[in-house]
């Protein structure tokens, strides 16, 4: 049985993903360190640290406010070892 477009075992490639918002971008020499947010409604709140555009630790959040404080920690920690806002 071959999949249309219309199956529900295939609609799911073809959804629009949430848009993300980033919150900073940091730079140390020629690297770039991104942190960004996805809400994904009722599901919580995932938050996402890239290195160079890709993804390299992601976490689902319960919270807006729980995404926003982890990655203001990590903001501070990258701060401190040197990492500048880009």
């Amino acid at each position: 049985m071959n999949a249309t477009p219309n199956d529900a075992s295939t609609r799911r490639w073809h959804s629009t993903p949430e848009p993300t918002e980033r919150l900073w971008t940091l730079r140390k020499g020629p690297r770039f360190r991104d942190a960004e947010i996805r809400d994904l409604g009722s599901g919580g709140v995932e938050l996402h640290m890239l290195d160079g555009g890709v993804v390299f630790y992601s976490r689902l959040c319960s919270s807006r406010a729980v995404a926003m404080a982890e990655a203001a920690a990590c903001r501070a920690t990258y701060e401190a070892d040197g990492w500048l806002l880009a």
